[in-house]
């Protein structure tokens, strides 16, 4: 991270880099590993004023620049405030030492995120301690920073963190009970919601009551920015009753120990505005990432969703983690890189193992990170009870436990084809036959479980997509770990002629292609022939077989008046006038 000053003979480089690590560690749970001071004089820039950021990363490794960048574990603080206070504090700074990669003579009262921990660090660091101690340490609960001392008190009060000063202060699990977020964190959070509309539920309240509807299902929407919260109040809004929640872009990490806190805070926010349920989480874009987060937040409260809205995501990547229980309405943006039918041909159905309510899937006229306009929204709005309806029989059938996703050695496999080269006209259509055996640890189940079909792409002979979606064979049979099966491909030639690469792979629908996690696709050369040309005449001005020879010299002389004024290449004049001396000898005849 660089940081540009006036003149950075003005600053102690340790210093900045320590303030800048220790805010962005209680913010957003992450430090950079240099931080650097520059002259605002000497960063690099385009004619046009925009930071040349390849050129100025490439400053960190520069000799001349060395002594402006200070790096992560440089510049320790003095030993004594290192010492270790007890055996548990001992043993916490041996996990944190062997998870962090250092030596042990750090400072206890050292945030572990300046320190260059993360989230995954974090989790790693939870599981040592509660092993270690029988005691489980949700980061959670420390607010502002988790550094040695608090995290060696936590444990000596068997997990009650009550004792904690305000360098750790606990957040509680009740919103009743004054739930405590880091302070950058709510500053932030209510300075970003000053200029939306809508009104808070209530005194130092995140959630915004929108629009002025009082008749239907509240609808709780998570939205990234106040364009979204504008239109969303001009249209759903005006139809039913709705709230606004900010999603964390440029406020916290998500999956960070302070974005869980923070959806913890919005569920129980929605459930002190809207206490009897049932309830209509929603989110676009990231905020549908928040949504999930808040909708798993209020069903582990024993509280009932009705149905999460997704808009404009990617449905796989947001619920890989684990399966989720409620019913979940898609609204996919046809011009978005998010729509899915942009790669499968099926893609709710390898979404059945994660959604077991059921997944609706609507098509909307709209771009990418344009969804949230009026026309977009006005089409969700005029969707929506239909939608719910759909939700409601859904959430109403019996649920069996989800699957959840494959592993990734699922997708071992080998295809084998009956050919292994092809010859096809342009537009041709064939029929391969292929055998297809899985080599994972997973049983591959029929199409209609598992969402597994057999489909291809047509390459150029350098390996460019050409066509990427072309026929489809869905698994009719299941196919053991260890097994073999069959399936027959129906592909369709490109309608050019030329050399091609048939790419045959297998498909999870809605999810990925196996060939881009394990085992590489089969290809077969194709050669897709040209028609012939057809052959060429020279057509007897008004002649016929039945014509006599008055007539056929007639227009054997025509011809030879076209051909000496014409401008045919010397071969075509040479063909004319060898036809013209057979015709002639043919009349003589």
């Amino acid at each position: 991270m660089f940081v540009a000053v006036a003149d950075v003979r003005d600053f102690a480089l340790a210093e900045v880099a320590a303030e800048v690590r220790s805010i962005l560690a209680a913010t957003y749970r992450f430090v950079p590993e240099a931080v650097a001071l520059i002259d605002r004089r000497k960063v690099p820039r385009t004619p046009l004023g925009k930071v040349r950021r390849l050129e100025l990363a490439a400053a960190v490794g520069d000799a001349r620049f060395e002594n402006q960048v200070h790096r992560l574990g440089s510049g320790a603080p003095p030993l004594a405030a290192r010492q270790a206070d007890g055996e548990i504090e001992q043993a916490v700074v041996a996990v944190w030492a062997q998870l962090l990669r250092c030596s042990e003579d750090f400072d206890r009262d050292a945030d572990f995120f300046a320190l260059g921990g993360d989230s995954i660090r974090a989790a790693q660091l939870s599981l040592s301690l509660e092993q270690k101690f029988g005691i489980r340490v949700p980061f959670e609960r420390f607010a502002n920073r988790v550094s040695v001392r608090e995290i060696a008190r936590y444990v000596r009060s068997g997990g009650n963190a009550g004792s904690a000063d305000t360098c750790g202060t606990p957040i509680p699990n009740s919103a009743a009970d004054g739930e405590a977020l880091p302070g950058p964190i709510v500053a932030r959070l209510h300075a970003f919601l000053r200029s939306w509309p809508g009104k808070p539920i209530g005194e130092d309240r995140f959630l915004r009551r929108v629009g002025s509807a009082r008749c239907g299902l509240p609808v709780f929407w998570c939205m990234p920015d106040v364009q979204d919260a504008l239109a969303f109040e001009a249209t759903v809004a005006a139809r039913r009753p709705a709230f606004t929640l900010r999603s964390f872009n440029l406020l916290v990490e998500y999956g960070a120990p302070a974005a869980k806190a923070l959806a913890r805070r919005y569920s129980e926010e929605i459930q002190e505005a809207f206490p009897e349920g049932p309830y209509l989480i929603a989110g676009n874009c990231q905020g549908a990432i928040v949504a999930l987060d808040v909708a798993r937040e209020l069903i582990c409260a024993g509280r009932r969703v009705q149905a999460l809205v997704i808009a404009d995501t990617p449905p796989f990547e947001l619920f890989q983690e684990a399966p989720f229980y409620a019913p979940v309405i898609a609204y996919l943006a046809n011009r978005s890189k998010f729509n899915p039918y942009r790669k499968y041909r099926f893609p709710a159905q390898g979404l059945k193992k994660l959604l077991p309510a059921g997944c609706r899937m609507t098509m909307i006229s709209a771009e990418y990170s344009r969804f949230m306009i009026e026309a977009p929204l006005s089409q969700v709005e005029a969707d929506l009870e239909d939608a719910l309806i759909w939700a409601e029989r859904a959430g109403a059938a019996p649920l069996s436990r989800a699957p959840g996703a494959y592993p990734t050695l699922t997708y071992y496999n080998s295809i084998f084809a009956s050919v292994s080269e092809l010859k096809l006209s342009r537009g041709e259509t064939a029929r391969i036959d292929l055998e297809l055996c899985n080599r994972s640890g997973t049983d591959w189940g029929k199409f209609e479980s598992s969402g597994i079909t057999v489909g291809n792409h047509w390459l150029s002979p350098d390996g460019e997509v050409l066509v990427w979606s072309d026929g489809r064979a869905p698994l009719t049979e299941p196919i053991a770990a260890g097994s073999k099966g069959a399936a027959t491909l129906e592909i369709t030639a490109p309608a050019v002629g030329g050399r091609y690469l048939l790419e045959v792979d297998l498909i999870e629908e809605g999810v990925r292609w196996f060939g881009e996690r394990a085992s590489p696709p089969l290809h077969i050369p194709v050669i897709v022939e040209e028609p012939a040309p057809a052959p060429e005449t020279l057509i007897l001005h008004g002649a016929s077989s039945e014509s006599n020879p008055g007539e056929l010299n007639a227009s054997i002389r025509m011809i030879r008046s076209d051909v000496r004024g014409s401008a045919l290449p010397g071969w075509r004049k040479l063909s004319a006038k060898l036809f013209l001396s057979l015709a002639k000898r043919a009349v003589r005849f």
